[in-house]
């Protein structure tokens, strides 16, 4: 079965962790999905089984670079010409950290039919300001494709009360991104305590966990082998799959089929131009 994604994804994890690397890149591959899915869309309730036949074979090897499926959904196609295809938006809730928010990235983003929600003041500075724009909440209740990045650290899920209560278990998917080589949170026993209490806090049910295991351009295939074997440990404990594993592409072609989860790889970070 394809791995599919929830029309909310929620996104958490401690400081540092990666966690906005991981929205955008998650946003990018949606994104470039639903484009995909055009091609292969179901036919729409009373349409023409003759006029479209043959397209659900138009790219039969469509899937060879997915790690999830989005349903194209015709009702919500974008208004711009440009992108005929479903928006996908990603709402930047971090009021805690200033520095490596997915508001910085607008304007590229807005290029692949992705479109941020930032704050309430319609800025994308590094704003040190506790302003939260309430149109995720539109999006949910539209039921278009969300990605919610939360700050850093169990402070940063508060933010989710805004829209919580519409939030039912199944309908959503909360990922908590690991990173075995950043402090404070790169043990089996402090990634429980945190899944644990990210759900506490929260009151949600945490559905996935992201390996985003790795140290900038130190990074070596070993190492995300070594991580691995840490939260694939901790997954089993708390009984939550690791959904993907975040590679950059030179280290991804290295290990090929070491990898135990669905992979979501990359060329280059979009929040840093070059490893540092």
């Amino acid at each position: 079965m394809p791995n599919t994604f929830k029309q909310t994804i929620i996104v958490a994890g401690w400081y540092g962790t990666g966690k906005t690397e991981f929205c955008l890149n998650l946003a990018l591959h949606l994104a470039k999905q639903n484009v995909d899915d055009t091609l292969i869309r179901p036919l729409a309730e009373g349409a023409d089984q003759e006029n479209n036949e043959g397209v659900s074979n138009a790219n039969p090897n469509n899937q060879q670079n997915i790690v999830g499926a989005v349903t194209c959904r015709p009702h919500l196609m974008n208004e711009n010409p440009d992108h005929p295809n479903p928006k996908i938006y990603l709402a930047d809730l971090d009021v805690i950290n200033p520095y490596f928010r997915s508001r910085e990235k607008v304007d590229f983003l807005k290029q692949h039919n992705v479109e941020i929600i930032g704050n309430n003041l319609n800025s994308t500075l590094n704003q040190d300001i506790p302003a939260i724009d309430n149109r995720a909440l539109s999006v949910i209740l539209r039921g278009e494709q969300l990605i919610v990045d939360l700050a850093g650290s169990l402070n940063g899920l508060k933010p989710l009360s805004l829209f919580k209560r519409h939030l039912k278990e199944g309908d959503y998917d909360f990922f908590v991104v690991l990173n075995a080589f950043r402090c404070d949170v790169n043990t089996d026993k402090e990634m429980i305590e945190f899944i644990q209490n990210a759900e506490l806090m929260s009151g949600l049910k945490v559905t996935g966990i992201i390996n985003n295991s790795h140290m900038l351009h130190l990074t070596t295939p070993d190492l995300i082998i070594e991580s691995q074997t840490l939260i694939d440990y901790v997954a089993k404990k708390v009984g939550i799959p690791v959904r993907l594993t975040l590679l950059k592409s030179d280290i991804h072609n290295q290990l090929k089929d070491k990898i135990n989860s669905p992979v979501l790889s990359f060329d280059k970070p979009i929040m840093r131009e070059e490893w540092q």
